[in-house]
């Protein structure tokens, strides 16, 4: 059913779409067959008839869509919140337009309806125009009273009109340039900062502002050096304007046209990353472990071979993976290598974030005697990250084996894994800035020393100091107050993220699964199949000796025509 109200709104993806503008519904009746449709925007036109079937069958046929219409805050208000004269007016409107409201159906039926708009103007005493005015605007903006407030907020004076003499404060200097602005200026501005300005990636609106003057005067080109392009106006020519008047000109286009500048200047993702407003839909998970963030980035540090006893080899900027639980914001996983991003890097990190902290310190070379001073060590249930490593075939055995659901963020929007993109900032910050061999912004300019010459720290070093940092910042920083909810309050939890993890196992059992450290090392293993014949284990175009294969007599295949066993194996494929 097609309600009053419902916007119809013609599909841009479909050249065939019957409406070329949206159009509101302001009248239906099901059983006569009838919609009568008028257009949202732009000038008002009576509304027209259409067969509420067409309608539908164009909507099922995906030619138009539907969508709700959103009023502003204005059209809701209680008559107690209006001032008393815009009150008064808005009952003066609709009292004159009441009698066509109480007889729509016969005024939109009416092809000549002259004598009802009339009859309305007469008795209220008003002009026709005025009634037809008020009528279409009580149609199109919700049938309601408010509909016909009136808007002062809106009302801008005309615009002046210029009379050739200088406006604004006089120039600072007679040789000071300036231009009175000109309709043609008008138009060519619009179409140098269409082109050079309000496009992605564009320079700064200086070099726009040379495109003008090249534009609208007969500028001389020079080719400078480097291969850019320099225009020179005549000597002697005053009549342009300046840089600043220039901006000027810009902030009123802008001002007037109603765009969006930061919205043109900007690719769309980068611009929703950074400059867009959320939606406020965020939810936050109701325990520890049900939602891990990962994601891995090249360290801004160079390091040095352990193994080297003059520490002068350098062996390259290694990569850093961080894990982040949502519920309490705690790191509870990092893993450190010298190879590219991958999935068998990520799924070391996995490793490293679901096992004891205790093993995994010992193992990089870290003491840690006490478990509870990081006690993060479950398998999460829901794992979000990159579609680069996770979107693979390698990453489809993490649900099946061990029940984690794996997430997928937007292309280019790091902003949907903020906790673990921060997490960087925090290490670059607070650790790795301080350490000899730290890469910076201006360590490719010329002039300045190459970190790699006083690179000095190895890898077990790196680790040593991130865990260190990790340990303060689940431990004793202190974090937002708005992870703390109303039960943790009044249990006196402390707004650190331990005390938070430690609150979230008690108070909101995990519900993942708990698997060994043995078995969730295999888990995380790439999958394969293998071949076992008489000769031995055949994969992956080698052979292997497996002495279980042959205590077994899997390899004796006399009795099965000698056809080759194939079984499910877990490997490595960087050993």
């Amino acid at each position: 059913m097609i309600s009053i109200n419902t916007l119809l709104v013609p599909l841009e993806s479909n050249a065939r779409s019957p409406l070329s503008e949206a159009m509101v519904v302001v009248f239906s009746d099901y059983y006569t067959n009838r919609v009568f449709l008028m257009n949202y925007e732009n000038k008002p036109r009576k509304p027209s008839l259409f067969p509420m079937t067409t309608i539908l069958s164009w909507i099922e046929t995906n030619l138009i869509t539907t969508a709700e219409m959103k009023l502003e805050a204005l059209y809701y208000l209680a008559d107690s919140q209006i001032r008393n004269n815009s009150l008064e007016k808005r009952n003066k409107r609709f009292n004159a337009i009441y009698p066509i409201i109480e007889n729509l159906e016969e005024f939109l039926l009416s092809i000549y309806d002259s004598k009802l708009v009339a009859k309305a103007a007469s008795q209220a005493g008003v002009k026709r125009y005025q009634i037809y005015q008020w009528t279409y605007l009580y149609l199109r903006r919700g049938q309601t009273k408010n509909a016909l407030l009136p808007r002062y907020q809106r009302s801008a004076g005309k615009k002046r009109r210029s009379t050739g003499a200088k406006l604004g404060r006089p120039p600072r200097s007679p040789n000071h340039p300036h231009k009175v602005k000109t309709p043609e200026d008008e138009r060519n501005l619009k179409r140098v900062l269409d082109k050079y300005y309000f496009v992605p990636g564009a320079p700064p609106l200086r070099e726009a502002w040379e495109q003008f003057l090249a534009l609208q005067y007969s500028a001389e080109r020079y080719l400078l050096p480097g291969g850019k392009i320099e225009f020179r106006l005549p000597p002697g020519e005053k009549n342009y304007p300046s840089l600043s008047q220039f901006k000027s000109w810009k902030d009123t286009f802008v001002r007037e046209t109603g765009i969006n500048p930061d919205r043109l200047r900007m690719r769309k993702s980068e611009y929703d990353k950074d400059r867009k407003g959320r939606s406020g839909d965020y939810v936050r998970p109701s325990g520890p472990g049900e939602m891990y963030q990962i994601d891995a980035t090249e360290t801004d540090v160079y390091v040095v071979s352990q193994f080297h006893k003059f520490r002068n080899l350098i062996v390259g900027r290694p990569t850093l993976y961080s894990v982040v639980d949502v519920f309490s914001e705690a790191i509870v996983g990092i893993l450190l290598t010298l190879a590219p991003p991958s999935w068998h890097g990520m799924a070391l990190a996995l490793f490293n974030a679901f096992r004891s902290k205790v093993s995994f310190c010992e193992e990089v070379g870290v003491k840690l005697t006490d478990e509870r001073a990081w006690p993060m060590a479950v398998p999460c249930m829901k794992l979000f990250g990159d579609n680069a490593e996770l979107n693979s075939e390698l990453s489809e055995s993490l649900h099946p084996d061990l029940g984690v659901t794996v997430l997928f963020g937007r292309p280019y929007r790091g902003d949907d894994k903020g906790l673990v993109e921060k997490s960087f900032d925090h290490f670059n910050k607070k650790t790795i800035s301080r350490l000899p061999g730290f890469v910076t912004k201006q360590s490719k300019s010329r002039g300045v020393k190459d970190p790699k010459l006083s690179a000095a720290i190895t890898l077990p070093e790196l680790y040593d100091r991130l865990i260190d940092y990790i340990l303060h910042h689940n431990n004793i920083q202190e974090c937002s107050p708005d992870l703390l909810n109303q039960q943790m309050v009044a249990d006196g939890v402390l707004p650190r993220r331990r005390d938070i993890w430690n609150w979230g196992l008690k108070n909101r059992p995990f519900t993942g699964k708990a698997v060994p450290e043995e078995h969730l090392y295999l888990h995380l293993l790439e999958k394969g199949e293998a071949s076992v014949h008489r000769e031995g284990v055949y994969f992956k175009k080698l052979w292997y000796v497996c002495e279980w294969t042959l205590a077994s007599g899997l390899q004796n295949q006399l009795s099965n025509r000698n056809r080759a066993k194939k079984f499910d194996v877990r490997f490595m494929r960087h050993m």
